[in-house]
């Protein structure tokens, strides 16, 4: 029974030295290549070593039992072991997905089952597939919508897409007006109306917006599917340190999307942005908004 226990403890100290071991290169990892998904690396310390206090009570209570029976010839001899042991675990740990502790790496091998992949799918085929081109059924593509609009309010959209804002917090304002006293509401373009999911005339909408001080014109709106995330998190804490990783699978998946669809591709600009300045006030979207709207028009036509 004796030798049953020690076997058992010395197996279950090789697999706390080689989770530590993997931890720790996770950690390293986070740090390397995908710092600036997170907010400071005690959130990376906290997300790579979660759950692992098992790991620490059972090699804390070997190393100690060998010392306080000052047994230092077998403490030796199990910590040769255990650095024998630990890459073998890191191998097998790598390639074996779903043991990856760290939400960055384990969402990227999902294979697009992931959360932000899923917003990303959901947001353009339940949305932007829907009011971006004409479908021939009666309802007119945006850029139509935005021709109507300027020839019934006499204006001008020099850019005619449809500008999504991506705030890093996933947060996002009711109106844009409510963060930004340089940009207007003006009106909404035309409805789309559809059957859609047994709701009869379903409506779809755009809103205008008028950029100040240069007075550009500009359909906007920020991504929903973002502040329902974020909405989520309010709801359920344990979310919060899937956020950077998810914002970033939703921009780098709608892009794609919008990308590989000939009709939509060149009708939506994503505009990511840190929605908080250093001194923590709201980033000013109106200015935001203007400076994408210049990145997409020729040097001729802006006189900068």
């Amino acid at each position: 029974m004796q030798g049953t226990f020690e076997i058992v403890g010395t197996l279950g100290t090789f697999l706390s030295f080689g989770d530590l071991i993997w931890r720790l290169i996770q950690f390293a990892s986070e740090i390397i290549y995908h710092r600036d998904k997170y907010d400071n690396i005690r959130q990376i310390a906290e997300l790579t070593f979660s759950g692992c206090s098992w790991t620490v009570a059972v090699l804390v209570i070997q190393i100690f039992t060998r010392i306080y029976t000052e047994n230092f010839a077998d403490l030796c001899d199990l910590a040769w072991k255990c650095f024998l042991f630990g890459p073998l675990y890191c191998l097998v740990q790598w390639h074996n997905s779903n043991s990856l502790y760290s939400t960055t790496i384990g969402l990227r091998k999902s294979r697009g089952l992931d959360c932000g992949t899923s917003l990303a799918n959901s947001f353009f085929y339940g949305y932007l597939n829907i009011i971006l081109a004409n479908k021939g059924d009666g309802n007119k593509g945006i850029v139509e919508r935005i021709q109507d609009f300027e020839s019934t309010e006499h204006i001008e959209i020099p850019v005619k897409k449809l500008f999504i804002l991506l705030p890093k917090s996933l947060y996002s304002h009711p109106l844009f007006n409510d963060c930004s006293e340089n940009i207007i509401k003006i009106h909404n373009l035309e409805f789309i109306i559809r059957d859609r999911a047994g709701t009869t005339n379903r409506h779809y909408s755009n809103t205008v917006y008028k950029l100040l001080p240069k007075k550009y014109f500009v359909v906007a709106e920020a991504a929903t599917p973002l502040l329902t995330f974020y909405e989520t998190i309010k709801h359920n804490g344990d979310l919060r340190c899937f956020a950077p990783e998810v914002f970033d699978k939703f921009y780098h998946k709608l892009q794609n999307l919008l990308n590989s669809c000939p009709a939509c591709r060149n009708l939506v600009v994503l505009v990511p942005y840190n929605d908080r300045t250093s001194s923590g006030e709201f980033t000013d979207v109106a200015q935001l908004l203007t400076d994408a709207v210049e990145q997409q028009l020729s040097p001729k036509v802006v006189q900068k």
